[in-house]
C-alpha cells in the first residue's frame, strides 16, 4: 500500500479525540431523593449494557469517519502484482539440463525455476507476448504464444539428460525478440548458471536487451556419479568370449573427500557383478561369455541428489568372429594385421569361397560373388587402369583416378570410425561414380573431399 500525500497521514491523530470524549468527558449531576429520581436510575442500571454498547458504537463510526477522511486526504492506493505495463516481449530461458535434476531437501531444482516462471506469468498481462526455450532441448521450436500457452509449455517441461549451452539459449532469444515489432524486450534466464554452460568467448550476445537472471540458493551437496562405462577396452567381445567393464566414478569437488560409492553391473536385467568405487577411480567387472545377439546392462550406484548420472546404461552386439580371406599380394601390413587378429580370435581366416570378407589385391579375384571386398590398390600407377577394369567387369561402379596433389593430410568424414581419426594419409586416389549404382554410396573416410 502506498500514498500520493504522504503528510496529510498526520491527520490520523485526530482520532484520539472521540476515544478522549468518549473515556473522560461524563456529565456532572447532583444527587437528588425524588421517587421518580430513583425510578429513572433504577431503568439506566436495566438498560446500561445497551447504553454502552450504543456508546461503543458512536466510538466506532466517529473513529472510522475520521480515519476515511485522512484516507482520503492521503489518496492511499493499493500497488497490482498485475500492474500496468508497456507490451513486453519475453523470452523466457528454462534451463531442463541435467544439473536441473538435482534434489536439495525435498524440492527440485527444475520444480523451483518453473515456480519463477510461473511468477512471470502472474505479472504479465494479455498484451504481453512471450516465447519458451529449453536449454536442456534445443532442438525443440519456441513458438510465440501468449500467457496460457507459455504456462502450459513450462508445465510439461521435464529433466533432459543432455547439457545446455546458455550462451547460445540468450542468442537464439535475441534472434526471436529481433521479429517482434513490440517496443520493449526481455530475457527471463531461469538456470543454476553453471559455468560449463557459458561461453567466454561469446560474452555480450544480449545486444543490450535486459537479461533477467535468478541467483539461486548456496546449495552444498556432492555428486557421486559415475561418468564412463567401457566394455571390453572399447572392444565389444565376440560369440563366446568373456570380457570385462570398466566403471569410472567423478571426481569428488571435496578436498580429502574418500567416500567409496557402492555400484553393481546389471547385464540382461541380472546383477553380475558389484563393487565399490572411491571418487575419481575405476574398477573392473568380469563379464561371462554369451550366445549371437543384443546384450544390454547398466552400471548403477546409490542414488545421490542428482540421480540422473548414477546410472549409465551400455549395449553391444554379440556375433561370430567374420570369416575372412585376402587374395593376391595385400602387403606385409595387411598380412600380419590378420595373422595377430586371428590369434586373438577376432577373425578367422578360411577360404574365399567361406569367407565373409575378402581382402584383394588390386582387385584380384573380384568376378567371384563375395559378401563384402575391400580392395587394396596397388603403388605402381600402370596397374591402375587394369583394377579399373577389373571394378567395371564386376560391376562395381567406381573408378580410381591419378591425383595430382602431393604431401599428407588427415582422414575426414561424418561417419569416421574412431579409431581412423588423426590418420595421416601420405598416397590415395581420387575416387568418381561411372555409370549408375544401384544403391546411394555411403562414404566413410575422404580427403580433400574427394
Amino acid at each position: 500500500m502506498g500514498t500520493l500525500t504522504p503528510l496529510f497521514l498526520l491527520a490520523a491523530v485526530s482520532v484520539g479525540i472521540p476515544i478522549y470524549l468518549h473515556l473522560f468527558q461524563r456529565h456532572q449531576a447532583r444527587r437528588l431523593s425524588f421517587p421518580a429520581l430513583r425510578y429513572l436510575e433504577r431503568t439506566e442500571r436495566e438498560h446500561a449494557r445497551q447504553i454502552r454498547f450504543r456508546q461503543l458504537l458512536l466510538l466506532l463510526f466517529r473513529v472510522l469517519a475520521l480515519l476515511l477522511l485522512t484516507g482520503a486526504g492521503a489518496r492511499l492506493f493499493i500497488p497490482s502484482l498485475k500492474g500496468s505495463h508497456a507490451p513486453t516481449a519475453t523470452v523466457i530461458v528454462l534451463d531442463n539440463s541435467l544439473s536441473s535434476g538435482l534434489v536439495v531437501g525435498e524440492i527440485r531444482l527444475l520444480d523451483e525455476l518453473k515456480a519463477i516462471a510461473f511468477r512471470t506469468l502472474d505479472a504479465a498481462s494479455d498484451e504481453d507476448r512471450f516465447w519458451v526455450i529449453r536449454a536442456g532441448e534445443p532442438w525443440l521450436p519456441s513458438i510465440p504464444g501468449g500467457m496460457a500457452a507459455a504456462r502450459q509449455l513450462i508445465e510439461k517441461t521435464e529433466v533432459s539428460e543432455a547439457g545446455s549451452d546458455l550462451s547460445s539459449a540468450i542468442e537464439r532469444a535475441v534472434r526471436l525478440l529481433e521479429t517482434s515489432d513490440m517496443e520493449y524486450h526481455e530475457i527471463h534466464l531461469l538456470s543454476d548458471l553453471q559455468n560449463t554452460a557459458f561461453s567466454m568467448s561469446r560474452l555480450g550476445v544480449a545486444r543490450g536487451i535486459p537479461v533477467v537472471t535468478w541467483t539461486g540458493h548456496e546449495r552444498k551437496t556432492t555428486n557421486r556419479a559415475l561418468t564412463s562405462v567401457v566394455v571390453g577396452g572399447g572392444l565389444a567381445p565376440l560369440e563366446g568370449q568373456r570380457s570385462s567393464v570398466t566403471i569410472e566414478s567423478l571426481k569428488s569437488t571435496l578436498e580429502g573427500d574418500t567416500m567409496h560409492v557402492p555400484i553393481r553391473l546389471i547385464l540382461n536385467e541380472r546383477i553380475h557383478g558389484a563393487a565399490s568405487l572411491p571418487p575419481g577411480a575405476q574398477t573392473t567387472i568380469s563379464i561371462p561369455s554369451s550366445g549371437t545377439g543384443w546384450i544390454t546392462g547398466y552400471a548403477d550406484a546409490d542414488p545421490d541428489d542428482l540421480r540422473a548420472d548414477d546410472r549409465r546404461f551400455f549395449a553391444y552386439q554379440s556375433r561370430p568372429a567374420p570369416k575372412v580371406k585376402a587374395v593376391g599380394d595385400v602387403g606385409v601390413f595387411v598380412t600380419e594385421a590378420l595373422a595377430v587378429l586371428g590369434e586373438a580370435e577376432r577373425v578367422e581366416q578360411v577360404t574365399a569361397t567361406e569367407a565373409d570378407v575378402v581382402i584383394s589385391a588390386n582387385g584380384v579375384g573380384l568376378d567371384q560373388a563375395y559378401r563384402s571386398a575391400v580392395i587394396v590398390p596397388a603403388a605402381d600407377l600402370t596397374l591402375i587402369p587394369g583394377l579399373n577394369r577389373r571394378l567395371a567387369d564386376s560391376g562395381i561402379p567406381w573408378r580410381l583416378e591419378h591425383r595430382e596433389e602431393t604431401g599428407e593430410t588427415s582422414l575426414k568424414g561424418q561417419t569416421l570410425p574412431d579409431p581412423l581419426r588423426g590418420v595421416q594419409a601420405s598416397s590415395w586416389f581420387n575416387m568418381t561414380i561411372s555409370g549408375d549404382p544401384s544403391a546411394p554410396p555411403r562414404v566413410i573416410a575422404e580427403v580433400n573431399s574427394r
